[in-house]
């Protein structure tokens, strides 16, 4: 027994001086060894937990992320404001030409398609007189041989005095009735084939035919139109009918033309009446003269009515906030914001009003949405 109370004592006396020394251990190396870890949790009689020893890691100032954008100056010039119209081309009222026959036809031969270019000279259309129309030249025909006869019958009569003079006077009148029904169809070319050649260079507007269609006397077979005589038909908003007049220059912008190309023009005709179709006032306008533009391509058309000089910055600089809008300038290197008002805008630049606002300094047009006041940038090269 007294063995066993000395056993006792001593591994009493074992823990206490064990749970001494991992306190003072622990104070002096908190990333002890396993080993030693494993070691007292065993005396102690609690499992064992494995704990991985990190290295001490040195304090860092964090710095706030950098974000990568793309300036443009901002600059004095003219800012327009302009309305925004579109249309197409047209042939000008009253300047295209027109072919018909003069008697019932059937069109044998076209030579031509909508849209064509033709030289002065060019053969069009070929037709042939109709059944009917060869009918009536016959019966013409016929008509005159036999008021002829009956006039060479009746002065017989006359010299043997079976007829008086007023049959005489009507024999006579018949055949001058037939002789200028023969000749008028005669003069209209109803007996042979009918051509008709382009009377200048021009583009074919219209084709009205087919081959093998007969068509009345004097319907219209085709128009064409002088590549320098064509128009450009667009539509305005009533309410700003008011701003404009004739003679005002225009800015006309073909579709899928090149960025920036436009051609020159002027109002010539403002309609005095809405169209039923659009709810729009269509107003005509004249393109300069050399100008070549396609039939029925589409054009979009600007109409300055203002312009004056200012401060301009592209749109995409600009970007809504609450009630107002902001731009962000770039100043060593930081991102700096802006309240700014939007005065004359079109559809490339805004003009922008705000304090501290000049020209050449570096606004943000790309990358501008992702940004804070005083944010890091680095300014990409376009």
């Amino acid at each position: 027994m007294r063995v066993l109370g000395r056993i006792l004592i001593i591994l009493v006396l074992v823990t206490a001086l064990g749970a001494g020394f991992e306190q003072w251990y622990t104070s002096q190396n908190q990333y002890s060894n396993h080993w030693i870890d494993e070691f007292f949790h065993t005396i102690k009689g609690n499992p064992v937990t494995k704990v991985e020893a990190k290295p001490p890691q040195m304090s860092r100032q964090k710095e706030g992320p950098t974000a990568k954008v793309k300036v443009f100056p901002l600059k004095q010039d003219k800012i327009e404001d302009a309305i925004t119209t579109y249309g197409m081309v047209i042939a000008t009222p009253g300047e295209s030409s027109s072919f018909s026959v003069p008697f019932e036809s059937l069109v044998r031969k076209v030579f031509i398609t909508v849209g064509q270019v033709v030289e002065a000279g060019a053969q069009l259309i070929e037709v042939v007189p109709s059944p009917e129309t060869q009918f009536q030249l016959e019966k013409a025909k016929s008509q005159f041989n036999l008021a002829k006869n009956q006039l060479d019958l009746m002065r017989k009569r006359i010299k043997m005095q079976l007829a008086t003079r007023q049959n005489l006077l009507n024999a006579e009148q018949q055949l001058q009735i037939s002789e200028l029904r023969l000749k008028n169809l005669q003069n209209r070319n109803s007996g042979v084939p009918y051509k008709l050649f382009a009377k200048s260079s021009s583009v074919v507007s219209q084709v009205m035919v087919r081959q093998g269609q007969i068509l009345p006397a004097g319907a219209i077979l085709l128009e064409t139109i002088d590549q320098n005589k064509i128009s450009v038909q667009v539509g305005i908003e009533i309410e700003d009918i008011a701003y404009l007049k004739t003679g005002q220059k225009v800015r006309l912008y073909p579709v899928n033309a090149p960025d920036g190309h436009f051609i020159k023009g002027h109002i010539r005709m403002i309609s005095q009446r809405v169209d039923p179709k659009t709810r729009l006032t269509n107003v005509l306008i004249m393109p300069e003269p050399g100008t070549r533009m396609l039939l029925n391509q589409y054009v979009r058309g600007e109409i300055a009515i203002k312009s004056h000089q200012s401060l301009v910055i592209p749109r995409n600089a600009v970007l809504p906030e609450g009630d107002h809008h902001i731009l962000y300038l770039v100043k060593d290197n930081r991102a700096k914001k802006h309240k700014v008002t939007i005065g004359l805008d079109n559809d490339r630049v805004f003009e922008v009003f705000g304090e501290g606002l000049s020209a050449g300094l570096q606004v943000v047009v790309v990358g501008n949405s992702q940004l804070q006041d005083g944010m890091a940038v680095e300014i990409e090269s376009n």
